[in-house]
Formats: structure tokens, sequence, C-alpha cells
């Protein structure tokens, strides 16, 4: 019979995997590579400009999303409005 105390927890094996892959990601992609530009050239590792573009794939689509939820905000807001004036009429009738 399998002891519950030997047992590895899942979240622990699965961390060392994700740890495990990343770092032999960082070490298998740190060749420098280089950006033209229009007037310069710039000599960067892979693994810079993927966590680079990554990072302002994050910022892009968070300014996306706050802005598209800001606008539904304001549409539900005056959406509510409405129905109060509109129950607000119906309770005068």
């Amino acid at each position: 019979m399998i002891n519950k105390k030997n047992k590895i927890p899942y979240k622990l094996f699965f961390i060392v995997v994700f740890i495990v892959a990343f770092l032999t990601f960082l070490i298998m992609n740190y060749n420098p590579v280089s950006i033209t530009f229009i007037f310069f050239t710039v000599k960067i590792p892979l693994t810079i400009l993927f966590f680079i573009l990554t990072f302002l794939g994050i910022i892009s689509s968070h300014i996306y999303w706050k802005n598209k939820y800001s606008k539904l905000k304001q549409k539900l807001e005056r959406t509510e409005k409405l129905l109060f004036k509109k129950e607000e009429l119906e309770e005068k009738i």
C-alpha cells in the first residue's frame, strides 16, 4: 500500500516541471539576434526580446480591456438611471 506521506503533491510537481521548462527555454534561446530599426541596429538576446514583447502585449491588452470595461460600466449606469426613472413614472400613474 502506498503511504500518502511519500506522495509528491501535484501542484509541486507541476511547479518543478514549469521551472525546469522555463530555465531550459532561457538557456536555449540566449543567443543574440539583431533588430534593425529605421536608423540603427540593436543586438539583444532572444529571451529578453521575448519578454519585452510579452510585456508590451500585456500592457496593450490591459489598456484595451480597461477602456472597454469603463465604457460598458458607463452604459450600465445610464441604463440603471433610466430604469429607475421609468419605475418612478409608472408609480405616479
